[in-house]
């Protein structure tokens, strides 16, 4: 079993009975591009968008939030496919790059690259089946 604080703002909580089914999908991806080096300073641009279940109808929601980050690579792990970035706050991140993304081996220690970061949560209420 897992507790969740859910604040006054959620809507159509109410709609919500007891042996209701809430289900949570999350999906994170990670997009790397390799620039040639600019001079430029790294930079970052952040958004988010959130979307609601209707008035009277069961609670849900859906929200995505996208980063994209031009950033340099600090060490890089090939057989774990395991990136380091230093990102403009001057902070270290590393990030998880899927099997599926091409050239990985053409990434450098050093390179410039920009990081497009993206999470998304999606929560359903049902009537149990």
């Amino acid at each position: 079993m897992v507790s969740l604080y859910v604040d006054q703002s959620a809507r159509n909580f109410n709609q919500i009975k007891v042996n209701d089914l809430v289900e949570a999908e999350y999906f994170e991806a990670v997009a790397l591009y390799v620039q040639k080096h600019d001079g430029g300073q790294p930079a970052a641009d952040e958004g988010s968008v959130v979307g609601r279940t209707p008035l009277g109808e069961k609670p849900g929601v859906a929200a995505v939030d996208t980063m994209v980050v031009k950033a340099t690579v600090i060490d890089i792990d090939y057989d774990a496919r395991k990136v380091v970035l230093k990102v403009p706050d001057g902070r270290y991140v590393t990030l998880n790059v899927d099997k599926d993304a091409p050239d990985l081996d053409k990434v450098k220690q050093g390179d410039q690259v920009v990081a497009r970061y993206t999470l998304a949560l999606a929560i359903s209420v049902r009537k149990p089946e």
